[in-house]
């Protein structure tokens, strides 16, 4: 009787939007709050971001791989983290796609003749330090833009409603962020429907996180910030600043730039022409739907 009332609450879309949102706040928050005063305790920004980061990912993961479990027919990697051979495929794409549109973005860069008389370049544990930073904070986004939230919202309300509410909030995450604009903000928001689309394609989250961490860090290794941020761990000494704003997006980055909306419009069309869910992760998604749908049918025969 308890496994089954677990049932009845999980397969009810709001139940694991609360659930989610409120047990990861309620873990976050203090935890946040108890180690900013850690910072100088531990003695380097660097190594203080990533445990403290690493940490809120691992409660994210955790969360979610728990709600997962709990619902009728659920598996643990049912939120889009299943490590298959399409898995590998996801990440490739992503890698691939930003490495091509980077080295492109960096040739017209070069036509520009923008250069620095100085190099920065970053020590090896900085870069080692930063890389992994840019890579968690990559995956925490996805999770929280497009794991459990945005599916239970995708399942109730279907595709349109779920990805322009999905894709605002992602915009709207970024309004703190330095050097903000209003072009900056559509870029970002086309980044949302894009990775929202590169999830349902693919009911899965590896090619958001492949895509969302390549494209900042290899805009990070050819000098551009990376939405308003500078990561210091450049290999080139071309002066970002320098190049036309409205192609290159400025002090915000390349995300802010004409650059990067003709790289998600072009990625759109070759996520929709060449990616697909893993046959596998598909079965096991219809039949805990199949699962859910006759808990809930149930449930309204019970309460008419």
């Amino acid at each position: 009787m308890l496994i089954e009332n677990i049932h009845r609450l999980t397969a009810r879309w709001w139940f694991r939007v609360i659930a989610f949102a409120g047990l990861s706040n309620v873990l976050i928050i203090p935890l946040l709050l108890y180690t900013s005063h850690l910072k100088n305790e531990i003695g380097y920004q660097y190594v203080y971001s990533i445990l403290t980061e690493s940490t809120v990912l691992f409660i994210l993961i955790g969360l979610s791989i728990l709600i997962e479990v709990l619902r009728g027919r659920g598996k643990w990697f049912s939120f889009g983290i299943l490590f298959d051979k399409w898995a590998f495929k996801d990440v490739g794409m992503g890698a691939v796609l930003n490495l091509f549109f980077t080295f492109t973005i960096f040739i017209f860069a070069t036509i520009f003749s923008a250069y620095s008389d100085v190099t920065n370049l970053a020590k090896s544990d900085i870069f080692i330090y930063l890389s992994l930073i840019i890579f968690i904070e990559a995956i925490i986004e996805e999770i929280l833009f497009r794991g459990i939230i945005f599916q239970a919202v995708l399942e109730r309300y279907g595709i349109t409603i779920a990805i322009l509410l999905n894709s605002i909030l992602f915009g709207l995450g970024h309004l703190a962020n330095p050097s903000i604009n209003f072009y900056a903000i559509i870029n970002i928001i086309l980044a949302g429907v894009l990775f929202s689309g590169m999830y349902i394609k693919t009911k899965s989250l590896w090619m958001p996180i492949s895509f969302h961490f390549f494209w900042n860090w290899f805009s990070a290794l050819i000098g551009s910030p990376v939405s308003g941020i500078d990561f210091n761990i450049s290999i080139t000494n071309i002066s970002w600043l320098e190049l036309p704003a409205w192609l290159f997006g400025g002090s915000f980055g390349l995300e802010g730039g004409f650059f990067a909306t003709i790289l998600l419009f072009i990625s759109g069309f070759i996520t929709l022409k060449y990616s697909n869910v893993s046959p596998y992760l598909a079965s096991i998604l219809f039949e805990r739907r199949y699962y859910e749908s006759l808990i809930l049918n149930k449930l309204k025969i019970d309460n008419g």
